[in-house]
């Protein structure tokens, strides 16, 4: 194996080192690990508040806010342990978030954001089991189809519907569909469709290989390394075996979490890894991210029978971890 191999391996963030990232399941059944979590959380937040204003410049500057504004919403499942202020602060992270989403034009964000908080108004309105509620549970079910379908209207207010690539017309819509066919047709052809190609596999994309022979040089390399959709990139490295493994380890602790569970913070959880699975399919590729390691953290804890049984995973919590915090954050209690 020669140098560039092995800095390809281990330097790139979605090829090995995505890949390592489920380890960190191996530690969500420690709770500490959780008050490190909402308190490193709270301050990257703040960090993707203050940067989120470069979208206003450029679009595309939104995104370095992205990777911390990203956490408000996974952030949700501690909301009943927050106070006022940090309340009012995730909530500051979400509607940022949905502006970052539509600055950039990069709807999977907007997508993910409105169907997670969309899952837990419902999911947390008809454990009231009262008319009032359920009907209010579907109003929101409703709400959040109807976002996420005109999601492309919304975005084009802020950013072209396509991507001009040394001539070439994408549309945004369509970008996603032919990276299946591309995929699956070069993994078929190969034989690869079982095992994939291993960390640094690579397919042979069409698309790109046109811009080359269009203009003589690739927006892209046609040989590409990542892939943009998760099962996609799953089914790249790893074929069906890998797919299939992470798929049902990610839906059996999302379901624990949801059914099992004897504490809403860990059903909380549970409906964040199901949501994110769903999102699999349009996006959420493994890389070595704060997002890939939160959602791992949260399925160790599903998967944990201890976390799962307690009536209050995260009582007992100590003083701060992290002091002289950007944003003072007390002692986590549940506060109704």
């Amino acid at each position: 194996m020669d140098t560039q191999v092995i800095a390809n391996l281990l330097g790139n963030y979605t090829t090995g080192l995505g890949l390592l990232v489920p380890i960190i399941a191996l530690a969500g059944d420690r709770i500490i690990n959780y008050d490190v979590l909402l308190r490193t959380g709270l301050k990257l937040v703040w960090v993707g508040i203050f940067l989120a204003p470069l979208g206003f410049i450029e679009g595309r500057l939104a995104l370095f806010s992205s990777p911390f504004i990203q956490l408000s919403y996974l952030l949700l499942p501690f909301w009943t342990y927050l106070n006022k202020k940090q309340k009012q602060l995730l909530i500051a992270g979400l509607v940022v978030c949905a502006l970052v989403s539509l600055l950039t034009n990069v709807r999977a964000i907007l997508m993910r954001e409105l169907l997670l908080i969309g899952c837990f108004v419902t999911y947390f309105l008809l454990r009231k089991k009262s008319v009032i509620t359920i009907l209010a549970a579907i109003s929101a079910v409703l709400l959040v189809v109807l976002l996420i379908t005109y999601a492309d209207t919304l975005s084009s207010l802020f950013a072209q519907r396509e991507i001009d690539v040394f001539g070439i017309k994408i549309d945004n819509d369509q970008n996603r569909a032919w990276m299946y066919e591309e995929v699956y047709a070069d993994l078929n052809h190969k034989n690869d469709l079982t095992f994939g190609r291993g960390p640094l596999g690579k397919y042979f994309s069409s698309f790109f290989f046109s811009v080359y022979e269009y203009s003589g040089s690739s927006a892209d390399d046609y040989y590409r390394y990542n892939i943009e959709v998760g099962i996609l990139s799953y089914l790249l490295k790893g074929g069906y075996v890998l797919l299939w493994s992470t798929l049902f380890l990610l839906i059996a602790a999302g379901f624990l979490g949801l059914t099992k569970a004897n504490n809403p913070f860990v059903v909380g959880l549970g409906i964040t890894i199901l949501c994110h699975s769903l999102g699999m399919f349009i996006e959420n590729y493994p890389k070595l991210s704060a997002y890939d390691v939160v959602i791992w953290l949260y399925v160790g804890a599903c998967l944990s029978n201890t976390v799962r049984a307690s009536k209050d995973p995260l009582e007992g919590l100590k003083q701060p971890f992290l002091m002289n915090s950007l944003y003072r954050i007390k002692p986590l209690m549940p506060v109704g």
